[in-house]
């Protein structure tokens, strides 16, 4: 819950960094902590603190930071084939239905994660849910290099030459420019 709250500052960054090193920062933080996950196999007061400890880094890095910059993500792809394509999603645009299949695959995966993760526990092991899990963070790294992007660029505001468009034209022995 803690980490949450460090979530604008991660939207900031994907905003003026890009996603691609942010969520691969974030599997890659990642991928040590699900290993480190199989050393808690007591419940012991030890073993209970480097739980913590370790969940705490996995929620910092996996939802904090690889949740808000893939959400991020999602809105640069969207912008980038309008851009292309203007008018491709319609009149209304397409941030719902496509923040919609974000949830509903984050649901999915919850659910498919969790009967998998019941599944191996119950036959090879902890040690195995684990591996499993820096697995698919390794995936979800390989993933951000491969199709993480840059934020778009803003449209150029440079106002150095200030001088108002009829002005120029006169200057310039136009006569379009006069009235």
């Amino acid at each position: 819950m803690v980490p949450g709250f460090a979530a604008p500052l991660a939207g900031m960054l994907a905003d003026r960094y890009g996603t691609k090193w942010l969520s691969a920062f974030g599997f890659l933080v990642s991928i040590p902590s699900f290993v480190c996950l199989r050393f808690v196999t007591e419940n012991s007061l030890q073993h209970k603190v480097l739980l913590c400890a370790l969940l705490a880094v996995l929620g910092a890095m996996l939802f904090t930071l690889v949740n808000t910059v893939l959400m991020a993500e999602m809105t640069y792809s969207i912008d980038a084939k309008e851009a292309v394509q203007p008018g491709i999603w319609g009149e209304r645009g397409v941030y719902g239905a496509a923040y919609g299949l974000w949830n509903t695959s984050f649901a999915l995966g919850g659910v498919v994660g969790s009967l998998s993760a019941g599944y191996l526990n119950d036959g090879p092991g902890w040690g195995t849910v684990t591996w499993s899990l820096a697995v698919f963070s390794f995936v979800g790294l390989v993933a951000s290099f491969g199709y993480g992007s840059k934020p778009p660029k803003k449209p150029d505001t440079d106002t150095t030459d200030a001088t108002p468009p009829n002005t120029r034209d006169v200057e310039a022995g136009s006569a379009e420019g006069t009235v």
